[in-house]
């Protein structure tokens, strides 16, 4: 059987890490596409890339195969996330 893979953005956002908790809850492969602060559980692959390049290079992604892709990232301006 081939594992269950989550590849996601954003985990540290609040809606990412309620999807961590449930998809660790359920033995999924974890992938956290992380800029500036990666998860640290020994359950997640942790892959830095800067989404604000104009230029992204995904080569690490390409052997994945996820089952599922969820993007809970998003840009905020001096951290100011109530008007984001």
């Amino acid at each position: 059987m081939q594992d269950k893979v989550l590849v996601i953005t954003g985990a540290n956002s609040f809606i990412g890490r309620k999807m961590l908790n449930f998809f660790l809850k359920k033995n999924y492969k974890i992938y956290s596409i992380y800029n500036s602060r990666k998860i640290k559980h020994e359950k997640i692959i942790n892959i830095k890339i800067n989404f604000e390049e104009k230029k992204i290079d995904f080569k690490d992604l390409n052997n994945i195969n996820p089952t599922y892709i969820v993007h809970a990232a998003w840009n905020t301006v001096n951290n100011d996330y109530l008007n984001s």
